[in-house]
């Protein structure tokens, strides 16, 4: 949860003189324009309203970024006499930065002197100004620095240093006073002007999407009048290249038929299918081509075209697969040969047959720290969330790490933490007494290295997931009062260092709405979507069709490849594709398959609205052995009656058409509900909220549940399968385990008979 911090609006004090001169010394050494007043620092404008409004129609925005945006997912805490923190950002190639600000809102520790204490900020190395730290604004204080746009790079470095001393006597280093926090509310206003770009398709993916944008990716695509199931599926292919260049930022696509929108936006046309206002060349097959927006000479057009729906299918496979080999304004393409993707091959995806090391998921630089709290070092890495792994076994990682040795750092109050996912899995030691490790020390006397093995429990294994590693390094306590902290203590996992999926089988039970949101599963199984199908309603409107190129987008960034094989239908033609896994768009009195599939979830569509089915008589017996279930599925009812004309909601279940397929839905009372469940996905905060096999979303918060049957997927060896059969069915291990003492029983019951009755009759007993 974010954490707020007050902001006082009052003025602060003028510090004494000394300090006053001291910083300015400082300031004139470095040849910065620092400002360090009692005051909060704050900017001039860069413009007057005249030169803005200029500037604005000459094609220039302010973009706003918080802390927040660019990384810091939560408060930034600086810690010690010297406590230090940072953030990039960068700016796309088709603009230049005229002006830039920066807002900061900090609380800090009570205890500090002004006169010591204040935090500089730098970008690229250059300090663009310092702020002083009053007392009586500890709880709450802001500050605006006026940032000089010759410093601003493409690729740039926000830098906050703070320092802080709470005693002119003897002083520790790392005394719980000496704190600073930096809400990561505070922001960086960039004001931005636009460049000019030639049409040129050697520059793709630029100016549609740019690696160096900050902001999530808003890419319009424009259709004539209502675009057919190929055209849709060649725009979803386009669709999953964007989101797999946008990644972790996001991507949506608005839709418009037969308008075309102000800004740059991707065109699709066929010879039967022309939007209005876009003149096209005339085509000799798939072609592609940059244009200038007729409506904004400033913005371009993308447009993807070819005479029939099969062209355009080739010319969308170009662009996502081959965009690097285009070049000129317009370009006639072939029909790329694509091969047919493997299961669990998606190119984001670690392998699963074989260890897999660090240095192949991260640069070496991210697996570096400096400083006795480094804050955490990271390894992202993705799979596919169906890992089965029995009894307490685990996923084996090897972590190989270094760390100073000699004096200076008291190894034995120092702590090296290992999490996953923000779950903590365990401490791993930082001295080892035994010969091994003393031979290690000699050989290496700067830096001790060390090697553990741990187990990662399968259920901390999502489809996106993060392995952290967290420092905290103590110096000894100085006799003399020195206040000198260890002079340049570095740390770092070594590249070397392994996580093992290959003894992991591929099982787990569905529908899990968490694998799907998270990772696009079961449908990104196959990473070109050749065993999944989109149920379109009859008359999409452009929201459905947002919602389906959007969802596209998600897959994309998912495995990595664009869904070259994805099949487009309606409802009519679903049973044509009933060997493949669906997902089912439209709003639930548009889309027919909501209402007759709707029972396979234990739902019923009356009217266009969802309720609770009616219980079956296996289900009334379960809600008399539990009541709990009945007072579930009463509360669920109650909250899907009151949404009314709100209901957005997304849906799991097993095929109707075919056992083991699974049927992802998104529905809503509306078209546009369906961009509720979108909204929901890209939370940060609601995304993990969602899982089970039914749930409602809201414009600010979502509601999970399981009301329907689960089903299995995957394959494990007999043995193991027998196990987990009986693992998850407790009353009937207990049914089987009496059975099997019964016919024991009856066994050595009738052995002990007739051996009996051998020795009454007088018969030897063999």
């Amino acid at each position: 949860m974010r954490r707020r911090l007050p902001i006082a609006t009052h003025a602060g004090r003028r510090p004494a003189a000394w300090p006053v001169v001291a910083l300015a010394l400082i300031v004139c050494l470095l040849g910065s324009s620092e400002r360090a007043h009692g005051q909060n620092v704050s900017a001039n404008p860069t413009a007057s309203p005249a030169q803005e409004a200029s500037a604005d129609a000459g094609g220039s925005r302010q973009q706003v970024l918080t802390m927040k945006d660019l990384g810091a997912n939560s408060p930034i805490r600086l810690l010690g006499v010297e406590g230090e923190g940072s953030l990039p950002f960068s700016v796309r190639r088709d603009e230049k930065v005229t002006g830039a600000k920066i807002d900061l809102s900090m609380a800090y520790s009570p205890s500090l002197i002004p006169e010591l204490s204040h935090l500089s900020v730098l970008l690229n190395g250059e300090v663009i100004g310092s702020v002083p730290l009053q007392k009586d604004r500890a709880s709450g204080d802001t500050a605006t620095l006026t940032i000089d746009p010759a410093l601003i790079r493409s690729d740039n470095r926000l830098l906050f240093r703070f320092i802080g001393h709470y005693t002119l006597g003897c002083e520790n280093p790392l005394d719980p006073n000496l704190w600073m926090v930096l809400s990561n509310g505070s922001a960086l206003t960039l004001q931005l002007q636009k460049l000019p770009l030639a049409n040129e398709l050697s520059l793709l993916p630029a100016p549609f999407y740019d690696p160096k944008d900050m902001e999530s990716l808003t890419l319009p695509f424009v259709f004539s009048g209502q675009p057919s199931a190929t055209t849709l599926q060649a725009a979803g292919i386009a669709a999953s290249w964007f989101g797999s260049l946008a990644s972790y930022k996001g991507a949506s696509f608005p839709v418009s038929f037969d308008a075309v929108p102000s800004g740059n936006a991707v065109v699709f046309a066929t010879d039967s299918e022309k939007p209005a206002g876009v003149p096209l060349p005339a085509l000799n097959g798939p072609t592609i081509s940059v244009v200038p927006n007729p409506g904004n000479p400033q913005a371009k057009l993308l447009l993807v075209m070819g005479r029939n729906p099969q062209e355009l299918l080739a010319a969308a496979d170009t662009l996502a697969l081959a965009s690097g080999t285009l070049s000129g304004q317009t370009q006639t393409v072939g029909n790329p040969e694509i091969p047919e993707r493997q299961a669990y091959d998606a190119p984001r995806w670690v392998p699963m047959d074989r260890p897999v090391r660090f240095g192949e998921l991260v640069p070496p630089a991210d697996l570096q720290g400096v400083g006795l709290t480094p804050g955490l070092l990271t390894v992202n890495f993705r799979t596919a969330p169906d890992i089965f792994v029995w009894g307490n076994n685990g996923v084996p990682l090897d972590v190989r790490y270094r760390y100073p040795a000699g004096t200076g750092v008291n190894l034995g109050d120092s702590r090296f933490d290992v999490s996953i996912n923000n779950s903590y899995l365990r401490s791993l030691p930082l001295t080892e007494e035994n010969s091994i490790q003393q031979l290690k020390n000699t050989l290496s006397p700067d830096f001790v290295l060390n090697d553990q093995t741990l187990l990662i429990p399968p259920y901390y294994i999502f489809g996106q997931n993060q392995l952290q590693f967290y420092f905290k390094l103590m110096p000894f306590e100085n006799p003399t009062c020195l206040g000198v902290l260890p002079h340049r203590v570095e740390e770092a996992i070594d590249p070397d260092s392994t996580i093992d999926l290959s003894k992991a089988d591929r099982f787990t039970s569905l529908p899990n709405l968490a694998f799907f949101v998270n990772s696009g599963y079961p449908f990104t199984k196959y990473a070109d979507l050749g065993q999944t199908a989109v149920v379109m309603p009859d008359q999409v409107t452009p929201v459905d069709v947002q919602v389906y190129l959007t969802v596209m987008g998600m897959m994309g960034d998912s495995t990595g490849f664009p869904v070259a094989r994805v099949t487009v239908v309606n409802a009519a033609a679903v049973d044509q594709v009933a060997d493949k896994d669906l997902l089912v768009l439209g709003s639930a009195s548009r889309q027919p398959l909501v209402a007759r599939w709707g029972g396979n979830a234990r739902l019923q569509a009356e009217g266009g609205r969802l309720r609770i089915a009616s219980s079956s008589t296996l289900d009334r017996i379960y809600n008399t052995l539990d009541p709990n279930a009945q007072q579930e599925r009463e509360r669920v009812d109650q909250l899907l009656a009151q949404q009314g004309d709100n209901l957005a909601t997304l849906i799991g279940m097993e095929s109707p058409l075919k056992s083991g397929r699974s049927v992802i839905m998104i529905t809503g009372a509306s078209p546009e509900k369906q961009l509720t469940v979108l909204n929901a996905f890209r939370n940060r905060d609601l995304n993990p909220l969602i899982q089970g096999d039914l749930m409602v979303a809201g414009t600010d918060h979502v509601a999970s549940f399981r009301i329907g049957q689960e089903y299995t997927v995957g394959h494990l060896n007999p043995v193991t399968r027998i196990r987990w059969w009986f693992g998850n069915s407790p009353l009937l291990l207990i049914l089987c385990t009496i059975v099997g003492v019964l016919v024991i029983a009856l066994v050595a019951y009738a052995i002990l008979s007739r051996i009996a009755r051998r020795r009454l009759s007088g018969w030897p007993v063999v």
